[in-house]
């Protein structure tokens, strides 16, 4: 389970839609107050951004004639039981991009052509 928390007109389809799916999946952790301490330590989510960043993927999504869901569930309380270093806490996004692009070459591929500015050309 993962933020990437990089510009979403740079992922791919897959990565796109995988995290905004695991948006919901990190709710669900949320509700059931379980422990994120190694989803922070291992630089994965980012909790005060949940809301924010399900409506950019969605955007996203739409722009690209998916259908995300409409609903979530999201509520500021839902952090309440967080220490505040785990509540605060931001993702190093330089560090997320790094791993997305090594890992997929379509991210990388999309990276790339924005990087470029051709993805400004179509």
């Amino acid at each position: 389970m993962r933020m990437w928390m990089t510009n979403p007109g740079l992922m791919c389809s897959k990565h796109l839609r995988g995290e905004y799916h695991e948006l919901f999946a990190i709710l669900g952790i949320l509700r059931k107050k379980r422990s994120i301490a190694g989803y922070i330590k291992n630089n994965l989510i980012e909790p005060q951004a949940l809301k924010e960043r399900y409506l950019v993927l969605r955007f996203e999504m739409l722009r690209r004639h998916f259908k995300p869901e409409a609903f979530f569930d999201y509520s500021d309380s839902l952090l309440d039981y967080l220490p505040d270093a785990y509540r605060l806490y931001r993702i190093n996004r330089e560090e997320s991009l790094k791993i997305l692009l090594k890992r997929c070459p379509n991210c990388r591929e999309r990276y790339m052509e924005d990087l470029w500015g051709a993805s400004k050309l179509i």
